[in-house]
């Protein structure tokens, strides 16, 4: 079982995402929200795909895309920590990321929501087939040093944050 980190080591902005799960486990917890990102791909319609709802925010799908990149970057981490390595790894711009998403105009918002859930089945794989003792490892991301385990609860949290703000903001207009 590998619960949520000790707060004492890990850094705050990342408390926020660690707390949007009632779970207590790692594994259950990348599951549980693996089930919400099945629930949005059942009741997204294509329709929205290139909304965005303010001026300067992103589309539906740079927004599932970022969700993706960020998952996969996170994990990337999570990965360099429980193998050992404390070769520093840098952050990543967002919106730099967005604005080069370069989806192409024949990307379904379906197509995404599978990417997504290819991505979190690798991330599942991985935590049940490493031992819960090496998500205590360090990495090392923009000179800090972070353990596995908060890197990995950060990435499904953020993952939850988007579901949400795609629920609050995109997806009940009017």
């Amino acid at each position: 079982m590998i619960t949520k980190p000790n707060f004492e080591n890990t850094p705050k902005y990342y408390h926020y995402y660690i707390n949007l799960t009632d779970q207590d486990d790692l594994i259950a917890a990348l599951v549980h929200s693996k089930e919400q990102i099945l629930e949005f791909k059942k009741t997204t319609s294509e329709n929205v795909k290139d909304y965005a709802y303010a001026p300067g925010k992103w589309t539906v799908a740079q927004l599932i895309r970022h969700c993706i990149d960020t998952e996969i970057i996170m994990f990337y981490r999570v990965l360099w920590a429980i193998r050992e390595d404390l070769t520093n790894m840098s952050s990543f711009d967002e919106d730099k990321f967005a604005d080069n998403s370069n989806l192409s105009s024949t990307t379904s918002l379906a197509s995404l929501f599978e990417e997504w859930l290819l991505v979190r089945n690798s991330n599942i794989l991985l935590v049940q087939n490493t031992r819960s003792e090496a998500f205590d490892n360090d990495g090392l991301v923009n000179g800090i040093k972070i353990p596995g385990k908060a890197l990995a609860w950060m990435a499904n949290g953020h993952g939850i944050h988007h579901l949400n703000v795609l629920n609050e903001r995109y997806l009940n207009i009017g």
